[in-house]
């Protein structure tokens, strides 16, 4: 038992790593900077920013600076964009988050628990291959990706939610 545990630990911090790879190399390796969109900002202004975020970095030392902070420091870096100098952990709006959690958890138990036991009377038939193909479907696809979707469709095309949270 201790051994599954660790196992599911490993993975769980390896997949945590991928997806912080993946998202701070998608962000750096998009094309133009983050400051490109402030016109009134002066070539130095934009050069003293860069040092001081150390955008005038490398790509690697960048993210090698990145997970120091984030691992060893807490550190999850500034926000530049949305909220300017604030730091992003008090961006992120943790009591939403865990309302969106408890919230999708309040959904998908029941529904869970109906499907499948709809799926089991009707073992073999095309209800059963149907929710059986619902279910993989929902779970291979990553959730950061089916929410990226979500927001998407949901919020941007038909404009039901806004896209960005602001408490002020």
């Amino acid at each position: 038992m201790a051994k599954y545990i660790m196992q599911r630990i490993l993975a769980m911090l390896v997949t945590l790593f991928i997806i912080i790879t993946i998202g701070f190399m998608v962000i750096r390796l998009m094309p133009g900077g983050i400051f490109d969109d402030a016109v009134d900002m002066t070539y130095e202004q934009r050069t003293a920013l860069e040092a001081k975020y150390n955008l005038d970095k490398p790509i690697p030392i960048q993210y090698a600076m990145f997970l120091k902070g984030l691992v060893l420091e807490g550190d999850w870096g500034t926000s530049l964009k949305m909220y300017v100098n604030v730091p992003v952990w008090d961006v992120i709006k943790i009591p939403v988050t865990l309302y969106i959690n408890f919230f999708s958890l309040i959904i998908s138990l029941p529904l869970g628990i109906i499907l499948g036991i709809v799926a089991a009377i009707r073992k073999n038939t095309m209800t059963d291959y149907l929710i059986s193909f619902l279910v993989v479907i929902f779970i291979s696809v990553p959730s950061f990706i089916f929410a990226t979707l979500l927001q998407y469709f949901v919020a941007f095309k038909a404009g039901l939610f806004p896209i960005i949270y602001d408490a002020t």
